[in-house]
């Protein structure tokens, strides 16, 4: 893995795009993309701070491993682990949620893949609290409670590629401080609404435009159809990436 893979994959493991993790190393915003161009070489400085935000050593983005696959925490085994102890914010999880988190983990396969795992990171970093629910009905109706800075999300939704925008729809809605019990939507009639769906597509393209960055020529219909961002948001798409590309 080259400094600029290497410090992609640590950004998306803790929920950062490569933009978000610059601003917060004092780099400018697009620093970090100046490492993928041949020939560039960054300044130890900027790659210490980098490291710093990333919670990782100045080695581990720039020297080479024997095993480029990243160590993967099986949560499930360590949810078994009775000397395990499960912590948020540096106090024990109730054993209720403990028990909530089980069942999850128990009847979802694909439920925590990379796209919804770092949709969840995000709002955890934005201290905003999930509910994943897997058992309920498939039409019940993701909603957000900005007063709690909590999101609902069902994660049996009948579609399932809409469940990533659901989530950053509902985390805009606790980030732009809407009403409570916000429901998902994509009708803007309500301006509350219409926020929280612009708001959606720029944490998606923040996150997730990474990955299309090694596409010689982008497009933004083909990433809008991954994402089931509406149609209307296209210029939106576009002009978000050409700042980054840029």
């Amino acid at each position: 893995m080259t400094l600029f893979e290497k410090t992609k994959k640590f950004a998306k493991l803790r929920g950062m795009s490569l933009q978000d993790a610059a601003q917060k190393a004092g780099l400018s915003i697009n620093a970090i993309y100046k490492w993928n161009r041949p020939g560039y070489v960054p300044s130890k400085p900027s790659i210490l701070a980098v490291a710093k935000v990333l919670g990782v050593t100045y080695e581990d983005l720039t020297e080479e491993e024997k095993n480029d696959e990243p160590q993967q925490f099986d949560l499930k085994a360590a949810m078994k682990d009775e000397d395990t102890i499960m912590s948020w914010q540096g106090k024990p999880i109730p054993p209720e949620e403990l028990e909530m988190i089980r069942r999850i983990l128990d009847g979802a396969s694909d439920m925590f893949d990379e796209v919804t795992t770092t949709l969840f990171n995000y709002a955890y970093d934005h201290n905003i609290s999930v509910m994943a629910k897997s058992k309920i009905p498939e039409d019940w109706i993701p909603i957000a409670i900005p007063s709690r800075r909590l999101i609902i999300i069902n994660m049996n939704w009948y579609q399932p590629r809409e469940i990533p925008l659901q989530i950053a729809h509902e985390t805009a809605h606790v980030l732009n401080g809407g009403t409570d019990y916000a429901a998902y939507s994509r009708c803007e009639t309500n301006p509350e609404e219409a926020a929280a769906n612009q708001k959606a597509v720029q944490i998606l393209m923040n996150l997730f435009l990474d990955d299309w960055m090694d596409i010689e020529d982008f497009n933004p219909v083909n990433f809008m159809e991954t994402y089931r961002i509406p149609e209307r948001y296209f210029n939106l798409v576009k002009n978000t990436a050409l700042k980054i590309l840029a």
